[in-house]
């Protein structure tokens, strides 16, 4: 049986830790805007609950399940 790859162990990849490491993990930036898609799955699209352009929070709903297979659907 022929190997796929030369080396025995896991990935090699290029070496940068020094980057990666040597400094405080920030957040990343937020996006202006989201678009999150209502339908989630091969079910039922979700009632929206929210109009465009409402400001809407982390968590809340956004989406309500509606169909015998729906998900609902909430803000990132």
């Amino acid at each position: 049986m022929s190997a796929l790859f030369p080396f025995h162990g896991g990935l090699k990849t290029v070496r940068h830790k020094i980057e990666s490491n040597q400094g405080p993990i920030l957040a990343g930036p937020l996006p202006r805007q989201l678009t999150v898609p209502l339908r989630q799955h091969i079910g039922a699209i979700a009632k929206p609950l929210v109009q465009v352009g409402d400001r809407v929070l982390k968590g809340q709903m956004i989406g309500q399940a509606d169909g015998y297979i729906s998900a609902a659907v909430h803000a990132p």
